[in-house]
């Protein structure tokens, strides 16, 4: 065999595997956490935690970051994550 062919063994197989499988779960997950976030977002809480941020901003000039943007920020980070993963050799 020479040097540069990649082995074809189950083993070697299973070590290029587990990476994408770990890769796909993180898409998985960002999205869900992504998908959740605009559902609190749209919910009364999100609206009542929105209203508060906003009289706060108006109050000391400081914006609060909602649920809401932490759990889409956070999902898009995964996301973002996962994809890399992916794409990479």
């Amino acid at each position: 065999m020479r040097c540069d062919q990649k082995s074809h063994s189950p083993a070697a197989n299973a070590q290029n595997i587990v990476p994408k499988i770990i890769a796909l779960l993180l898409i998985v997950v960002g999205a869900g956490l992504f998908w959740h976030g605009f559902q609190v977002r749209d919910s009364l809480k999100g609206k009542a935690q929105q209203v508060s941020s906003d009289i706060q901003k108006s109050w000391s000039g400081d914006a609060k970051i909602t649920d809401a943007t932490w759990f889409m920020v956070g999902g898009g980070v995964l996301i973002f994550v996962g994809a890399a993963a992916v794409v990479r050799k």
